[in-house]
């Protein structure tokens, strides 16, 4: 289980486990968004390029992802997805998982090849200065 499938079933636990509580679950199911994500990754330069373009990518900045979180906490939303694309995704995947299964490998390299093309296009362009 990777860690966000961790922290994903831990909430869902603790949501369940807190209901009449008083105590609320928020939890933030996120792609890539603007922010030290990417200096902090570990990994090879492409896997810190590659995270680098799809936060660029997302038109997203920490701060309004943070502001969202705060808005859904407050408001008793347990699930917070963002951005738009994400969210269907993510239905998709919950109400139809086997063609999310069949339609998520081709897609995922399409736009990993799409972004090593760029990124190559970038490094090539910075290379010629």
């Amino acid at each position: 289980m990777t860690s966000k499938a961790a922290v994903l079933a831990l909430s869902e636990t603790l949501a369940s486990e807190l209901t009449g509580s008083g105590i609320g679950v928020t939890v933030k199911l996120s792609t890539f968004y603007r922010s030290r994500l990417p200096e902090l990754t570990i990994g090879s330069e492409e896997a810190r390029a590659l995270t680098e373009q799809l936060a660029e990518r997302s038109g997203l900045d920490a701060r309004t992802v943070a502001k969202e979180m705060l808005h859904a906490a407050g408001s008793g939303r347990f699930y917070v997805v963002t951005p738009r694309q994400a969210r269907i995704l993510w239905s998709v995947k919950r109400h139809a998982p086997r063609l999310y299964q069949r339609l998520m490998p081709a897609a995922s390299q399409r736009l990993i090849s799409r972004l090593t093309r760029e990124i190559d296009s970038v490094t090539n362009e910075v290379r010629l200065r």
